[in-house]
């Protein structure tokens, strides 16, 4: 046998305040929830892309994450070609083809990403 209980909004308020309340009693409060910071600058996507394409006019998705892990080591380390293109793809940023080294493969293209962050 379960028992259940229906809880509306107040009353959800209430059991949050509560624990929360208890956890500080107990010492087990920590991280965000006890506002401290991680120490670790948030990234911002656009702005780091910006700044490892040096004078390329487009970078490949494989060899702008290698420059993102090679300039931003704590916020880029396990950064895969996938994982990057992914994350300009939901900001805005087209997938288009880009020839380097005589070889044509899927990046992006610095005037997009300028566009995509405004500026």
């Amino acid at each position: 046998m379960v028992r259940t209980y229906y809880l509306d909004a107040p009353a959800t308020e209430r059991v949050a305040i509560r624990a929360r309340a208890l956890r500080e009693a107990a010492g087990t409060l920590t991280g965000a929830a006890a506002g401290e910071e991680d120490g670790q600058q948030e990234r911002d996507v656009l702005a780091d892309v910006v700044a490892v394409f040096a004078a390329d006019s487009g970078l490949q998705w494989q060899p702008l994450a290698e420059r993102l892990a090679d300039r931003f080591p704590d916020r880029w380390a396990d950064a895969t070609a996938e994982a990057v293109s992914a994350e300009r793809r939901a900001r805005g940023v087209a997938s288009v083809d880009v020839k380097a080294a005589g070889r044509s493969a899927k990046g992006c293209r610095r005037r997009d990403v300028e566009a995509a962050t405004g500026s």
